[in-house]
């Protein structure tokens, strides 16, 4: 049996470290609360007083990401999708004067379906930076576009086609994983060639991490 001199020491040091264990933080979101009545600008970014919004003194300042468009969406499921490059770059224009600093591209051919065809994704980026050269464009390279013969792309390179156009960012999505009622197929051949092509073109990946291995696999 432990001596009761030894059971109060240890007690006693027990209680020190619990106090000198740093109080948890608790983190309040109130999004909303400086929203109303936004016109274009960047007063949503603080609150009436001149300080900044809650969201931002709780977390710091916020680098925001858009994709417009989507993967596979279409206009079946929503009439106000934008397809066409010129209706990604207005919709694009209007968010990035919300604050959004990065633009996540996919594209859509002319039956508006998704498609990564070069001509498509170089139109949309050339629009976009007409109006907006300091923002940051991520092409993605999710590929569940179906490579059809009236693309007329090589389906060895179809996936990577469109990081020749030098964009600062894109999507990189280092193995496969199941998506819904689909396999997002990524070889290790793929990925291996397109981390090359990151590398050689001096392009920044996003690195899409949707299961544990992926991380290994980077």
């Amino acid at each position: 049996m432990m001596p009761r001199r030894a059971l109060l020491l240890a007690a006693t040091a027990s209680a020190l470290t619990m106090r000198r264990a740093p109080a948890r933080r608790t983190v309040s979101m109130k999004w909303g609360e400086h929203i109303d009545g936004v016109k274009g600008d960047s007063t949503f970014l603080k609150n009436k007083d001149g300080r900044p919004a809650q969201l931002q003194r709780d977390y710091g300042k916020l680098v925001i990401t858009l994709a417009t468009t989507g993967n596979i969406n279409t206009r079946e499921n929503n009439a106000d999708l934008p397809c066409s490059p010129q209706e990604m770059a207005d919709q694009m224009h209007e968010c990035i004067k919300l604050g959004v600093s990065i633009l996540h591209i996919h594209s859509r051919n002319e039956l508006l379906k998704p498609t990564m065809r070069l001509d498509k994704f170089r139109q949309t980026c050339k629009l976009v930076k007409e109006r907006d050269p300091d923002v940051i464009i991520q092409i993605s390279t999710g590929g569940r576009a179906p490579p059809t013969a009236f693309e007329g792309v090589d389906v060895g390179e179809w996936r990577m086609d469109p990081l020749n156009l030098l964009p600062e960012m894109g999507s990189y999505t280092p193995g496969s994983v199941n998506l819904g009622p689909i396999v997002y197929q990524n070889d290790a051949k793929l990925t291996r060639d397109m981390a090359q092509k990151y590398k050689d073109l001096n392009i920044k990946p996003q690195v899409e991490v949707f299961d544990s291995n992926m991380i290994s696999n980077v």
